[in-house]
């Protein structure tokens, strides 16, 4: 459970960085509503997509720290916690 709110505090100030830089309306992000969250990260990977065709200024470092903590909150609400080590045959064996 502090995995999640540590990524969503995380989530909250790397979007708030994120809209500063673009100097664009935030949308509001309802942490309890998985299409809520879904639909800011739709937004930020078509803004990327949209940027790249059109070759303008776009904060690709942030919008990829960004990108990567959402996946990483929509895993850990489905009950998947990708930074916890796996257990290998040989721990097993010990």
């Amino acid at each position: 459970m502090d995995r999640i709110k540590d990524t969503q505090k995380l989530i909250t100030e790397l979007y708030d960085e994120y809209v500063a830089s673009l100097k664009i309306t935030p949308k509001p992000i309802d942490f309890n509503d998985i299409k809520s969250i879904e639909k800011v990260f739709e937004s930020i990977y078509i803004g990327n997509s949209k940027a790249t065709l059109n070759r303008t200024p776009y904060p690709q470092k942030l919008s990829s720290k960004l990108r990567e903590a959402f996946a990483d909150l929509l895993l850990l609400m489905d009950g998947v916690d990708l930074n916890i080590p796996k257990e290998t045959p040989e721990d097993a064996a010990t």
